[in-house]
């Protein structure tokens, strides 16, 4: 993709979550950093930091979760692009006026963040929500619909101290959490234990592949909090080994071995800690595409793509989100 080339009328607004904003042009999607609007003139990181963590989704999405998912359910054709901040400042401009502003709309809450405009690089994805197989001339258009399914356990890790713990699941703390802090009007009556309570579901199945992902990694706060410290105080005594444990990436194959390595239970190494602080698959998404057959064609049938997007959560945000709903919920 040529910056140079680039015209940013050729975009449109796609949509946003939490942490980035997305624009999309026929079969391709950028995806764009975030950050708090009081940082607007100071960014919270160097162009390089954001290089980097942009990187790390690209190599733990193709390097582990292909490998923990299923290479047939992940594309790891990702790539971070650079673009000239020209480029960005007015990619910023013409989607600024698209985004949900009206507070009456769910998605208006995301919009207390603003656009990255100067670590010029971006995340490059394939468009989803329109396969390559699409063919608009002769077919309707695609249907895409996305699920999150979220976390589908409770926890039973011994750091468990608060019962509500084992009645109340982590989404739904979040959503009680949400309303209370005037982010959401109401919570929604949908409880990712009630998705995931099928018995005998085939090993597979999306949401048994999902499950069992997310029980590698099946400690809460609680038990996560601890191992965070360990790390935080071991990097504190001896800061070069923030390469060796990989903290901050590269997130590769050896960083696959190290996790598939790693023992069952806590033998109190910093090695184990390290390994446990992911969050990856609870926040995920299942993006499953629909291609309706040809228009005047009775013998084609229809097709359908099947494929799993944000399957990485950065540690530092997962702990401070976890611990201060926690928090709220508790009292």
């Amino acid at each position: 993709m040529d910056s140079d080339k680039m015209d940013e009328n050729d975009w449109r607004y796609h949509g946003e979550g939490n942490k980035s904003l997305v624009v999309s042009h026929i079969q391709v999607m950028l995806r764009l950093l975030k950050y708090p609007a009081a940082d607007s003139e100071n960014p919270p990181q160097t162009a390089e930091q954001a290089y980097r963590q942009i990187q790390n989704i690209v190599d733990f999405t193709s390097s582990v979760m292909s490998s923990l998912i299923g290479d047939e359910f992940i594309h790891k054709k990702g790539l971070v692009v650079g673009y000239r901040p020209f480029h960005l400042f007015h990619f910023h401009l013409s989607v600024s006026v698209l985004r949900p502003l009206n507070l009456s709309l769910p998605s208006a809450w995301r919009c207390n963040k603003v656009m990255d405009i100067y670590s010029g690089c971006a995340l490059c994805l394939p468009n989803l929500t329109t396969p390559l197989y699409h063919q608009p001339t002769l077919m309707p258009p695609p249907l895409c619909i996305e699920i999150k399914p979220k976390c589908g356990f409770l926890p039973s890790s011994k750091h468990v101290s608060k019962e509500i713990k084992t009645r109340v699941c982590r989404f739904c703390m979040h959503q009680h959490y949400k309303v209370s802090n005037g982010m959401w009007r109401k919570r929604s009556l949908y409880c990712p234990l009630d998705l995931f309570s099928g018995s005998g579901l085939p090993s597979d199945c999306v949401l048994s592949r999902i499950l069992h992902t997310q029980l590698l990694d099946s400690l809460d706060i609680e038990g996560l909090f601890p191992l965070y410290r360990r790390v935080e105080q071991h990097l504190h005594q001896f800061p070069k080994e923030r390469s060796r444990l990989q903290v901050d990436g590269p997130y590769d194959e050896a960083f696959l071995e190290k996790i598939q390595k790693c023992p069952s239970e806590d033998d109190g190494s910093v090695e184990f800690a390290a390994s446990k602080s992911g969050d990856d698959s609870k926040d995920c998404s299942v993006m499953i595409t629909l291609c309706p057959r040809q228009r005047k064609t009775t013998t084609s049938r229809g097709q359908y793509n099947t494929c799993f997007s944000d399957v990485y959560n950065p540690p530092p945000h997962t702990f401070l989100r976890q611990a201060s709903t926690f928090s709220h919920i508790s009292h």
